[in-house]
């Protein structure tokens, strides 16, 4: 057992290390999965460009899924596998990959979910030929597409492809433009973890991964890094396939709920966007996104008959983000309420 100052304690079998630095650092969390993160390792080895290493962390797990992880190790010996100490209901994700940064050596780090893979053998490659002609961004980004568990494609897309309409002319090695917060913004996408590469030095400057967050801790971390980055780099090609999990295994009274603990995440990650950004530009961004948010849970508490609670979050969104519709849209949600009584 291992004790990292400023972390819980990880177990982790000791590999001897390259005497040549990685430039990647390949971060890949995962927790009873092991089945799915031997593919999604597979994927990254199978990258043209070898100048990386792989760093898995095991969030516990069963018994019987700690045993899987243990012999996928045996057979990648190139691969480093940390475990971290058992909680019942894990750490987390964003801890997970904030103990994997804190373990890479690598001047960039990516991540992977450890369900999806990278489709394109050329991404890592073609990132390093666009990194090193920019000096040093501090991100650059790209796409991927995202599979039902029927195979059916999810359209629209939810990230950034849509940004490809309005891409800049200034093109780098590779096909990678430079952008900005504002050119990135005018996505209602951002760009998820599989798509995702933070110089190191800059993840652990802006503070890593809110480890409060489980839901959208990438849309957190992203909104806080495009408003402190001084260099973005984007690349339309599409990279990753995200596998959607299946939601008819969910009940429909789970749904509800789970659809309520998702807005409060949501409402956390917009709030500190509207407190804390830098620039006008992210935090104006925030505060209409957090008007929507409002919304949503006002819609949703009235499908539940709970009219005195929706007309009070309805008020609260229309304080945020005015609008003549969702005017008329709490005034009616007010008047059910009073009915009510």
């Amino acid at each position: 057992m291992t004790v990292v100052p400023g972390m819980a304690a990880a177990e982790t079998g000791e590999k001897p290390q390259s005497a040549a630095a990685p430039f990647f650092s390949v971060v890949i969390p995962s927790r009873n999965r092991a089945t799915l993160l031997g593919e999604a390792l597979d994927s990254v080895l199978n990258q043209s460009f070898s100048k990386r290493e792989i760093i898995v962390v095991v969030d516990g797990g069963s018994a019987e899924a700690l045993e899987q992880y243990r012999k996928l190790e045996q057979s990648q010996p190139d691969v480093r596998f940390y475990y971290l100490v058992h909680r019942e209901n894990g750490h987390g994700p964003s801890y997970a990959m904030n103990y994997g940064v804190s373990q890479a050596q690598g001047d960039y780090v990516c991540f992977l979910d450890d369900d999806d893979l990278w489709t394109d053998p050329g991404h890592l490659a073609r990132a390093r030929a666009s990194l090193e002609q920019t000096q040093a961004a501090d991100l650059y980004f790209s796409n991927q597409e995202a599979y039902r568990a029927n195979g059916e494609l999810v359209t629209p897309n939810p990230w950034i492809l849509d940004l490809n309409q309005w891409l800049p002319p200034s093109v780098y090695e590779c096909g990678s433009h430079r952008v900005d917060a504002e050119f990135l913004l005018r996505s209602n996408g951002f760009a998820h973890f599989n798509c995702s590469i933070y110089r190191t030095a800059f993840f652990r400057g802006i503070g890593g991964l809110d480890e409060n967050i489980r839901y959208e801790n990438d849309r957190d971390l992203y909104l806080r890094a495009i408003d402190r980055a001084e260099r973005i780099l984007l690349n339309p090609a599409i990279i990753a396939r995200h596998r959607v999990p299946d939601s008819t295994r969910v009940s429909n009274a789970s749904t509800v709920v789970s659809d309520l603990q998702k807005r409060i995440f949501q409402l956390m990650v917009y709030e500190k966007g509207q407190l804390f950004a830098r620039t006008e530009l992210v935090r104006a961004h925030c505060k209409r996104a957090k008007g929507y948010q409002l919304k949503h849970i006002a819609e949703s508490l009235s499908q539940q008959g709970r009219y005195s609670d929706a007309a009070s979050y309805a008020w609260e969104g229309w304080s945020v983000a005015p609008t003549v519709k969702w005017f008329l849209k709490a005034l009616q949600i007010q008047l059910s309420a009073g009915r009510r009584r």
